[in-house]
């Protein structure tokens, strides 16, 4: 089952013990299947950060050309920022706490304003992209 960690991050309960197992039974062709679901599920969710990023209008959407998705055999991730958009903590966290954030919205702690709220919001999509993965590994390889 997926579940939503403090901050962005979303736990498929069983998915490194499988990796496990996977790389047991003949190793990179199955894993190589899983990286698959990573990069669709990390695609989906940066896909809806740009979206959201651009929405808010600002130094988000300044910052939203940066944010990128990446996956490997035992994690899907999305990352933004960079020297091409020095700013884009704030953006996403927020600031005004100082006088030298005030281009930022309200400081809001892991609550995020679009990386953040992108990952929670598809946590049950990732998760039913990893099930259908699996699912497809286990009939192909008749495992």
């Amino acid at each position: 089952m997926a579940k939503v960690q403090s901050g962005a991050g979303v736990r498929v309960d069983g998915l490194a013990e499988l990796n496990r197992t996977l790389r047991a039974l003949g190793g990179r062709e199955f894993q190589a299947e899983l990286r698959e679901a990573g990069r669709t599920v990390a695609k989906d969710v940066a896909q809806d950060a740009v979206g959201k990023a651009h929405s808010l209008g600002g130094v988000a959407a300044h910052v939203a050309p940066s944010i990128s998705a990446s996956a490997g055999f035992t994690s899907a991730g999305v990352s933004f920022g960079g020297a091409s958009a020095p700013a884009a903590m704030g953006a996403e966290f927020g600031g005004r706490g100082r006088p030298t954030t005030q281009q930022f919205q309200p400081f809001r702690g892991h609550e995020g304003y679009f990386i953040y709220p992108a990952t929670r919001d598809n946590a049950d999509h990732i998760e039913a992209t990893y099930l259908k993965a699996v699912d497809v590994i286990v009939k192909r390889h008749d495992l």
